[in-house]
């Protein structure tokens, strides 16, 4: 897998929606070349009617003038059939770059997804919300010197893991793990809660 920018990644953030418009874009371009293919069947028809007829023509030994003005158009025709196949492989071009566009932005979605609660919640709070830096620091409680260093982190590892061998299976295990873990690290605070707050009840039991 190719090594991504930081901005790659902050535009991918940015814009939620870009997966997709890839998508529509792809849809759009599959018709047009579908599209392009009958065009281009149609013409090769055509011409290899031409070539039959012409052939037949020169079997009768019609005049000259005659076979000038089918050579005329039979060069009209490949001309145009010459265009049509540059069309046909600009579009196929163009599908293949939508599709690495494609590629890229899904393997950054799921590497984001990979990262912890707090790191995205910093990224979408610094690049999809735009809030300012002071902002996101009271609101999360943290120094601007701890927030530069998970921002940092949160993209080194997004880049890593971007750049990884692992495949988007393997990523998606890798989300779906960490997504056990908070699970479990979640259920795990609540219980301590439940138990300091049994705890604090005995307390008040004990003191009455």
């Amino acid at each position: 897998m190719n090594f991504i920018t930081e901005s790659k990644i902050i535009y991918i953030i940015k814009n939620p929606d870009l997966e997709e418009e890839l998508m529509q874009e792809q849809r759009s371009l599959l018709e047009k070349i579908s599209k392009q293919s009958e065009t281009l069947e149609s013409i090769h028809d055509e011409i290899i009617g031409a070539i039959s007829l012409k052939g037949r023509e020169l079997k009768q030994d019609v005049l000259s003038r005659t076979n000038n003005t089918n050579d005329g158009v039979l060069s009209v025709m490949e001309q145009a059939e010459r265009i049509q196949r540059e069309y046909y492989s600009a579009l196929q071009e163009q599908f293949c770059a939508i599709v690495n566009q494609l590629e890229m932005v899904q393997r950054v979605r799921i590497c984001f997804d990979t990262l912890d609660s707090g790191s995205r919640a910093i990224l979408n709070r610094l690049y999809r919300h735009n809030e300012k830096w002071d902002y996101i620091e009271k609101r999360m409680e943290i120094n601007h010197r701890a927030l530069v260093s998970k921002r940092s982190y949160a993209i080194k590892t997004i880049k890593e893991r971007y750049s990884s061998k692992n495949t988007m299976r393997e990523l998606g295990r890798m989300k779906n793990r960490d997504k056990e873990e908070d699970k479990v690290s979640g259920n795990r605070n609540k219980e301590i809660a439940g138990q300091l707050n049994l705890f604090e009840g005995e307390k008040v039991y004990e003191s009455e």
